[in-house]
């Protein structure tokens, strides 16, 4: 059933299939974009050891929230990992504003609140299109380290030169690479 609420008309209550798509979108029961563009949920997918970078270039242009999910997630060095965002022209290394804990982000969104070669973390990462003239995205998460008892929440911003298409997963040095135990995961609409 679906219930619409109108400051001058009161409550209207729409019986489910009694009432054509055409008649719903219409109404905006149901838009365009509902229908054209569903969640999609990628496939787990397992970190290589012998990559420093991981970029994932499957991001829609038309997506305005993506979630990702890092389990497990740890490098063999010290160097700050960030995720980095970018258009159809490449990941951007400049102009990222927020922090991780303590930990500022100007290179990339940082993930972690410091880090150790011995660290592993799980981290969960919103990305949210906050206006779209400038395509200037927000993050907001959270992670905690399973090498020891800690934990940080993730805010930054990020302004792009297009619509968003792709995510990096490196480190502020690009060369520490990914330990094989960790995976993710990418969700967007």
């Amino acid at each position: 059933m679906t219930a619409t609420i109108s400051g001058d008309t009161g409550i209207d209550l729409i019986q489910d299939g009694a009432v054509a798509t055409a008649a719903k979108l219409a109404n905006n029961v149901v838009t365009d974009p509902k229908l054209a563009n569903p969640p999609v949920r990628g496939a787990r997918t397992a970190f290589t050891a012998v990559v420093a970078t991981t970029l994932i270039n499957t991001i829609p242009s038309w997506a305005t929230e993506i979630v990702v999910l890092l389990s497990s997630f740890g490098t063999n060095g010290a160097s700050q990992p960030v995720l980095r965002l970018g258009p159809s022209g490449g990941p951007e290394t400049t102009g990222y504003l927020g922090a991780t804990g303590a930990t500022l982000g100007t290179t990339g969104i940082a993930l972690t609140d410091g880090f150790s070669s011995l660290g592993v973390a799980h981290i969960v990462i919103t990305l949210r299109l906050i206006d779209a003239a400038t395509n200037t995205w927000m993050a907001q998460g959270s992670m905690s380290r399973s090498d020891g008892a800690s934990s940080s929440s993730i805010a930054a911003t990020k302004p792009l030169a297009g619509a968003l298409t792709q995510l990096q997963v490196t480190t502020t040095g690009g060369t520490d690479t990914m330990d094989t135990t960790g995976f993710y995961n990418v969700w967007y609409r």
